[in-house]
């Protein structure tokens, strides 16, 4: 890490440039603590939502669905890396 930020990173980066990070918007979270602790400050565009319009209510949307296997698998994943992340060490600098 202080290679990185001492030596490197003045070498590529000797002015302020903008940075856009541009990744799904579920795994923003942890990409922009991991961004900040190598010293980046990038602009987080997010894509890939995973959040539609709001549909009427029936009892056919109480049943589990493949899609809602997927959603709960995406959540549980990235809860399982910002975990991870923090075990690590790793923090947000507020």
């Amino acid at each position: 890490m202080f290679l990185f930020k001492k030596i490197v990173a003045p070498l590529f980066f000797p002015v302020a440039i903008v940075l856009l990070l541009v990744t799904s918007a579920s795994h923003m979270p942890r990409s922009m603590i991991l961004f900040k602790k190598l010293g980046m400050h990038p602009i987080p565009a997010p894509t890939e939502y995973q959040v539609k319009g709001r549909r009427g209510t029936s009892p056919k949307r109480f049943y589990p669905t493949a899609d809602g296997l997927m959603k709960a698998e995406r959540a549980f994943y990235e809860y399982i890396g910002l975990v991870w992340t923090k075990m690590r060490g790793i923090r947000e600098k507020m």
